[in-house]
């Protein structure tokens, strides 16, 4: 009560000082009718104000200046933005169009320079921090917040991508769009908002004005976090009514009242949007001068019904305005999704899930806010009845024979009239409904004649002419001129109304085939995985609808698996590979209940067996059962295909690649043998299946990468083999000549180029014959310059740094063979920075691979006689190991790796005479290793195991 007095005393002081002396009296005479202590107040207020009046009048002015921000900044330069003019003013700040005039490009933009007094320390703090998140909402429906900054004089600036269009309640007016087209427009927006809410934004200002519609009827949504930016509440807490950014007609009560503010305010601010959209008024006109006044408005004025002011609107879409807009946010929808669902539920004339609120709970609503005045009127309404009723009764005996003979022959006439008038014009409401339904059907044929030919076009150009070049080498731009083709094929149709399901499923293909294109680590491709990713999460949200719609439908269940798949590989290039893991896992029941659901669908058992293998590739090193397992499913699954289909040659590369996949995981389990023979079956059938189909790119690449893993069991230094080494050379040969031809055959294929630097790398790292090192050594560097420029495209792929760090490895090694020690230093160096950019991830290839190269560095600088040098690049690798091993103390790679780090240091140690120093870390050494049970860890590690081993001997027999 002491609050809501104060805001009467503040409000009438603020109207009152303004007036002339001569009429405050009779303002305050009707304000504060006949409240004496309410006068005195104010007239004390009004006393005080006036005694020092040049001060205030001097503090006013100076605030004043700040606030109202007059001068223009038309002409300025902000960074590489040069500002042309005004476009907007508004309660936060103002709008200029702007151009960027620098050396890198022209592009008009929208700058938004916040009003003086929001530049406080907080908000440019929060602002830094929030603006990487505002900048990455990337949504077709969403203008990007570009750039930002602060104004020469210290005030916060946002660079905004510039929309020419129409604010979206005025597009509907101009367009005279009918409800069903303004709801389908509106969908786009829900679209926007629901994307912005997955990833933790909310508006908080949704308005007309915020939302603009440009050329071909799409919208597009403003200040979307920006609010957030200037808000002062980061705590989630109350604030103070004013200090929030917000539109008071679009303003949930929660957010009027200074409650945290949700998901739900967005979906209420969503309801006043559409409801003007359709009737071209607002749903809640604010009037009220004072907070307590604007408060009660928003919180206890019920929004009217659509249908009461504009005409034509269904009772359907009526309710679910009215529940978007139910002041208690709990019984609205719980999120943009549902509201959107609802919507399309009307649109397809199917049952919606709101309903109008009943007469109980509004009666009930009233009576709280009234208990009251309603109890008075009740009185007065029970007195007048019982009065009313005696007189009645008494007259009604009186007349009560009279009225009734007027009243029968009246009702006859009046129902035969009626009758009469009734028929007619259900003969014409029957001629006119016919006639309508007559061409509202050949429309609907019409249109969907259309939509069905531009499908089965797209159809036919993605899954038919796409897919059947896709082994082709050289196809790479009849691919890209495809995809690209039947993505404005479809971008068209999507403009032209909402997206059906159909239309869904096939621009969802279409984007995903594009994201093959642009960085596919398993076919021919650009190697652009951060445009793959970009086009891979558009087509995810644009199949989300259809998929939580109905989880269940076969045709939605394959390409959702397709494209989250894609996405899980896509974070495995980063080096995420815990993340890349964890959703192959989310996706492999869905997988596994599509082909049971189609099981003799053979692409839809493949994807579970993709699945189950790209399980095997990045299960880590500590969990090789589990990968055992993986494999031995994925082997199984197109097994059985194969006896189903055995004409099939795709499920006959399938299998290869299962038994490759299989070997891959006997090599890691030290099984070299068996590694060996299920490479070699592989291969074998790899090679008929090329022989049979010479010019399939697919299948060479496929080849290749079988010879190279091959020829790593049979000789490769850096992982468990048989010690071939000649063999080893003559597999990586066949596997460098099958690269060449792929990239002869495809110059833009980025993939290619990077197979055929694999393939020489690994080359390069087969020990050479005497005499053969420099032809080692040429390899490797070509292998180093193919690379380096992959790299640099994409410089978060750890695969990529950690290949070409080991590459420099063993260039190092030849290098310090012919006696050229600064260039393998500068090898040795360039591999541990290369490594060590990703190594925040503690992978254990990132890890081994530095504390790999220090140890080079170490024993490079022992033969150098370098002592200090020696020294500190073999702790530096003692102390990388002993943090791997911290992690997962359970790990026998990782102890493996850390007794391998002592025992180099004790290397060290000994070569420069420092014997107890180096029988301690010896020793340490040899303790670590004892606690290793499972034997195939140490297989790396023999030589080095040996050698500390016979030292400690020799010591003791002294």
């Amino acid at each position: 009560m002491q609050e809501e007095r104060w805001r009467r005393v503040e409000y009438a002081f603020l109207q009152a000082a303004d007036l002339p002396p001569g009429e405050r009296s009779l303002f305050l005479d009707s304000t504060c009718d006949g409240d004496a202590d309410l006068r005195a107040e104010i007239e004390s207020l009004i006393a005080s104000d006036s005694g020092d009046d040049d001060s205030i009048n001097s503090a006013v002015s100076d605030e004043a200046s700040l606030i109202l921000d007059s001068q223009s900044l038309d002409g300025q330069r902000l960074g590489p933005y040069r500002v042309l003019r005004e476009i907007g003013r508004g309660g936060m700040g103002t709008v200029y169009l702007a151009v960027r005039d620098d050396d890198q490009f022209q592009k008009q933009v929208a700058v938004k320079v916040v009003k003086r007094g929001m530049d406080s320390a907080e908000v440019l703090a929060r602002f830094r921090h929030e603006r990487q998140i505002l900048a990455n909402l990337d949504h077709p429906y969403i203008a990007r917040l570009l750039d930002a900054g602060t104004t020469p004089d210290g005030r916060p600036f946002f660079i905004l991508e510039y929309v020419d269009g129409k604010t979206i309640d005025g597009y509907c007016q101009q367009q005279r769009l009918s409800p069903a087209a303004c709801c389908r427009l509106f969908l786009r927006v829900c679209e926007a908002v629901s994307y912005a809410h997955r990833n933790l934004v909310v508006h908080r200002d949704l308005k007309p004005a915020n939302i603009l519609v440009g050329a071909g009827h799409s919208p597009k949504l403003l200040d979307f976090g920006v609010a957030k930016l200037l808000s002062s509440d980061s705590s989630g807490g109350t604030t103070a009514l004013f200090h929030r950014p917000f539109t008071p007609d679009y303003a949930s009560p929660e957010l009027i009242r200074g409650l945290p503010v949700t998901t739900a305010t967005d979906v209420y601010a969503l309801g006043a949007v559409l409801f003007e959209m359709l009737t071209g008024r607002r749903a809640q006109s604010i009037t009220a001068t004072t907070p307590f006044e604007m408060e009660r408005a928003v919180s206890e004025i019920e929004i009217p019904r659509a249908s009461s002011v504009t005409k034509g609107i269904n009772s359907d879409l009526d309710n679910i305005v009215q529940m978007a807009m139910r002041k208690d946010p709990t019984r609205r929808y719980p999120s943009v999704d549902l509201f959107a669902e609802d919507l399309r539920r009307y649109l397809e004339g199917k049952p919606i899930t709101a309903r109008q609120d009943s007469h109980a709970y509004r009666a009930g609503k009233f009576l709280r806010r009234n208990w009251l005045e309603v109890a008075a009127a009740t009185a007065v309404t029970l007195s007048l009845v019982i009065g009313l009723a005696i007189s009645v009764n008494q007259s009604r005996r009186a007349n009560e024979a009279t009225a009734t003979a007027v009243a029968e022959r009246l009702v006859a006439e009046h129902e035969r009239s009626r009758a009469e008038q009734q028929s007619q014009q259900a003969i014409t409401a029957r001629e006119s409904e016919t006639a309508q339904r007559a061409i509202a059907e050949q429309q609907r044929v019409r249109a969907e004649q259309r939509v069905t030919q531009l499908l089965e076009l797209a159809n036919r150009s993605l899954f038919d002419i796409h897919d059947s070049i896709k082994t082709l080498s050289g196809a790479m731009p009849a691919r890209r001129s495809i995809v690209k083709s039947t993505l404005d094929y479809l971008q068209v149709l999507e403009q032209d109304g909402s997206m059906d399901s159909r239309l869904r499923l096939v621009l969802s293909a279409a984007y995903y085939r594009l994201a093959g294109i642009q960085g596919d680590t398993f076919g021919p491709s650009l190697n652009d995985f951060a445009g793959a990713r970009a086009s891979l999460l558009r087509a995810e949200s644009i199949i989300r609808p259809l998929y939580m719609q109905d989880k269940n439908a076969p045709d939605i269940m394959f390409r959702w698996i397709e494209i989250q798949s894609s996405l899980a590989e896509n974070t495995h290039l980063t080096g995420a590979r815990s993340a890349a893991e964890a959703a192959y896992l989310v996706i492999l029941p869905v997988a596994h209940r599509l082909s049971q659901v189609r099981p003799t669908d053979r692409d839809a058992v493949s994807l579970e067996a993709h699945i189950e293998g790209r399980l095997v590739s990045i299960v880590d090193a500590d969990a090789l059962a589990a990968g055992r397992l993986h494999a031995d499913r994925q082997v199984e699954i197109i097994r059985g295909l194969v006896a189903q289909f055995p004409s099939d040659n795709r499920l006959k590369q399938s299998y290869g690649e299962g038994l490759a996949m299989r070997a891959g995981n006997l090599m890691r389990s030290a099984q070299l043998e068996a590694a060996a023979a299920s490479y070699r079956e592989a291969y074998q059938i790899r090679e008929e299946l090329l022989a049979a189909d010479p010019t399939n790119a697919t299948l060479k690449r496929g080849l290749l990468v079988n010879y190279g893993n091959y020829a790593a069991v049979l000789g490769m230094s850096w992982s468990p083999n048989l010690g071939l080494f000649a063999e080893a050379r003559a597999f990586c040969q066949k596997a460098v000549v099958l690269a060449r031809q792929l990239v002869r055959g495809d110059s833009q294929d980025a993939n290619a180029r990077f197979d055929l630097a694999m393939t020489l790398s690994r080359l390069g790292m087969v020990d050479p014959d005497p005499g053969g090192v420099a032809e080692s050594l040429a390899s490797l560097d070509e292998a180093i310059a193919l690379i380096e420029p992959a790299l640099r495209a994409n410089p978060k792929s750890s695969t990529m740094a950690i290949q070409l760090s080991m590459t420099r490895e063993y260039a190092g090694h030849r290098l310090l063979a012919l006696g050229q020690i600064a260039a393998a230093e500068r090898q040795y160096r360039q591999g541990l920075a290369e490594v060590e950019a990703p190594i925040a991830t503690a992978r254990l290839s990132n890890v081994v691979q530095a504390f790999t190269h220090e140890e080079a560095l170490a024993a490079l600088f022992t033969s150098k006689g370098d002592r200090a040098s020696a020294l500190d690049f073999a702790n530096r690798a003692v102390i990388r190991a002993t943090a791997l091993y911290n992690i997962d103390p359970k790990s026998e790679p990782r102890i493996a790796h850390l007794g391998r780090a002592y025992a180099e240091l004790a290397a060290v140690d000994r070569a420069f005479k420092e014997a107890a120093a180096s029988r301690a870390a010896s020793q340490r050494a040899l303790e670590i290793w004892s606690t290793i049970k499972d034997r195939p860890a140490m297989f790396l590690h023999r030589q080095s195991y040996e050698s500390t081993l016979a030292f400690l001997s020799a010591q003791f027999s002294q």
